[in-house]
Formats: structure tokens, C-alpha cells, sequence
């Protein structure tokens, strides 16, 4: 079995790493890096992360970042669970599926960061605009993903990590203070995820106790 490290901040998307680690039922070692103390900048995390981001994957001495990348390893290593469709599963279900995690991270981060930290996208002043406009297209993403999951209540139609990883991005769109009533599907989520996960529960336990050692 490789030696699986993984460089976790609460409450950054690298929580859902953390729930699909616990789902997989794999052994990990769990290291925290506080990214409001500036830790994703220190030479040590710089090695291993150039471009100063959570989470990261150290397995067998190397490591692996980009969390959509990070989740299909996890995946592949527990192919008796649903964290993704497994390799049996059909090549348009393994696709939906690759589909959403490029919708969480390619689309609604991105769009998030505008909201939560304009300053981060431009040089300029016009941080006003920029969390205008990434407000705008969040809506739209949400709208998009609220109509999907109305559907099963699950992206893929079963649950899969996509709706952790999209309850996540909700989650910190609720902290910029969007309108969670405007996506029931969306805001009755983390209720759902609770009820019948507990990789889930343990994922929240897990960033409740980093939290308080950050503290």
C-alpha cells in the first residue's frame, strides 16, 4: 500500500479530499497548512505545491496536486466504492462524472475566488466589478447546478464526491453571502450528505479538530 500525505487546510476544497481519503477507507497521514498565517508560501510547502495551493497528495514520496486529479487517484484505489464510477462503469458515466469535477474546480472556483478575493485577479482597482461580475456568473453556475440536482438530489444520479465537492463551493458561496433559498436543491445538500454519509460526518469532525488546533 503507498504512503498517502495530504497538505489540508479546513475549510478549503481540500476538505473533500479528505472525505473521499475517509470513504476510500485509506490509510493517510494528515498534515495542516495555515493559509491564513501564510503557510502555502513557505519554501518547504513551495516544493512540494510551486503554486502555493491545498490540497496536495504526497504518495510514496511524490507529489500530486490539483484536486480533480487527487480524487480520481483516491478513486482508483478504492474501486469497490462510489467515490467515481469504477472502471466498469460506462466510458459516458466516467465522463459525467470527470465533467463535474471540472465544473467544481474549473468553473465555480475560479468564480468563487472573484467573489471572496477580487484583488487576487487583477492589478488594477476595480475589485468592485470583479465581485459584481463573479457574483453574476456564480448565479448562473448555481441556477445550473440547482436544476441538475433537483433531479436525484445527486449529480451523477447516485452519490458520487462531485457533491461534496459542490456542496463545498456552496458552502463558501453561503460565507460570501449569497441567497442559499434561491437553490433548494442545492441548500438541502449538506442535510443529505449528513444523513447518509458518514465519511461525510467524519470529513466535518476532522475539520472541526483542525480548526481548533489552528486556533
Amino acid at each position: 500500500m503507498s504512503k498517502l500525505t495530504l497538505y489540508h487546510c479546513p475549510k478549503a476544497c481540500s476538505q473533500v479530499t479528505v472525505c473521499a481519503l475517509e470513504e476510500a477507507g485509506l490509510d493517510y497521514d494528515l498534515k495542516l497548512v495555515d493559509i491564513r498565517a501564510g503557510d502555502q508560501f513557505k519554501p518547504d510547502f513551495l516544493e512540494i505545491s510551486p503554486l502555493n495551493k491545498v490540497p496536495v497528495a504526497v504518495i510514496d514520496g511524490k507529489p500530486l496536486t490539483e484536486n480533480a486529479a487527487i480524487l480520481t487517484y483516491i478513486a482508483r484505489c478504492a474501486p469497490s466504492t462510489t467515490i467515481l464510477p469504477g472502471p466498469n462503469a460506462s466510458p459516458w458515466m466516467q465522463a459525467e462524472a470527470q465533467s463535474g469535477l471540472s465544473f467544481c474546480g474549473g468553473t465555480l472556483h475560479p468564480q468563487l475566488r472573484g467573489m471572496m478575493a477580487p484583488q487576487r485577479l487583477t492589478s488594477g482597482d476595480q475589485l468592485d466589478g470583479i465581485r459584481e461580475k463573479s457574483a453574476e456568473l456564480l448565479h448562473k453556475s448555481f441556477t445550473y447546478a440547482n436544476e441538475r440536482m433537483a433531479r436525484s438530489g445527486w449529480w451523477l444520479g447516485s452519490w458520487s464526491i462531485v457533491d461534496v465537492y459542490l456542496n463545498w463551493a456552496f458552502d463558501v458561496a453561503l460565507r460570501c453571502g449569497i441567497d442559499g433559498s434561491l437553490y433548494p436543491a442545492l441548500h438541502a445538500l449538506p442535510k443529505r450528505l449528513e444523513e447518509n454519509k458518514p465519511s461525510f460526518r467524519r470529513m466535518l469532525e476532522i475539520d472541526a479538530e483542525c480548526l481548533d488546533m489552528l486556533a
